[in-house]
């Protein structure tokens, strides 16, 4: 799944949150890989939106997880029964997509 996300940076020592926009590249239950160099350091609470199929744009919380050279890995905060139900269904989708 490569889709855009719009993320929000809040970092306690900041006066306002930091935006900026990446693309993501997996999404798993319990998280995602985005593209890019994470503005926010490891463990910073992240706000994301973006479209998920079957359901439409999303907002989840988040927090930062890993950094590496190509891009940072997110792992989701408390979702919601819609969410974690349209996620799933994405997942489950596209891994029989691939096996066949």
């Amino acid at each position: 799944m490569i889709t855009q996300v719009e993320i929000q940076c809040s970092q306690p020592a900041a006066p306002t949150a930091t935006n900026f926009e990446s693309q993501s590249r997996d999404i798993s239950n319990g998280g995602m890989f985005l593209d890019g160099v994470a503005p926010c350091p490891i463990g910073t609470e992240l706000t994301l939106q973006f479209e998920m199929p079957g359901l439409g744009p999303v907002r989840v919380p988040g927090f930062v997880r890993w950094h590496r050279v190509d891009g940072f890995g997110v792992q989701f905060g408390l979702l919601g029964v819609r969410e974690t139900h349209a996620i799933g269904r994405f997942i489950r989708a596209n891994s029989v997509a691939d096996a066949g």
